[in-house]
């Protein structure tokens, strides 16, 4: 018997489980926005916006004002296309989002410094002398890699742990 996984299953797989991505090493400095006002009405629309933001990588600033270091602006422009919600955003690009320090801001936005923590205790775990990994950890791993943005190195706080991690 064949036990090998076929493409539609990796497809099912890689939707179920994240692939830790690479951290890009440079930033240009720029911020990508989008704001948006969804009526009540739309209710699930705007949590499916608010579900493709996050998944994106995009961070929420405000109930409905989310920001991204990565030019996503045509895939969110794609799905607003498709789900008939684009006359509710207004994308928009900047060099500057108030006076707070742009590793500050992601640091707040992303809570990059409980992240860290969550690498570290992984990583901890998973060295734990004796121990074999658990499916727990395994778990945890997962849920790591869908709360972690992949932002650009700029960004994260120098004893980032990510990389170590994966």
């Amino acid at each position: 018997h064949d036990l090998s996984v076929t493409r539609q299953g990796q497809k099912r797989l890689s939707t179920l489980i994240p692939l830790p991505r690479d951290y890009p090493k440079r930033w240009n400095n720029t911020w990508y926005l989008i704001s948006f006002d969804v009526p009540r009405a739309l209710n699930y629309k705007r949590d499916r916006l608010r579900d493709t933001l996050k998944r994106l990588g995009f961070g929420k600033l405000h109930d409905s004002l989310w920001i991204s270091p990565q030019d996503f602006l045509g895939d969110v422009a794609d799905f607003a296309a498709v789900d008939k919600v684009g006359s509710h955003l207004i994308p928009a690009i900047s060099k500057e989002l108030g006076k707070e320090h742009s590793r500050d801001l992601a640091d707040r936005v992303w809570k990059l410094r409980e992240l860290e923590m969550r690498y570290f205790r992984f990583i901890n775990a998973l060295t734990k002398p004796g121990e074999p990994p658990s499916s727990k950890l395994f778990i945890e791993y997962a849920s790591i890699l869908t709360d972690d943005p992949f932002l650009p190195i700029p960004l994260l706080p120098e004893d980032w742990h990510g990389p170590s991690a994966h």
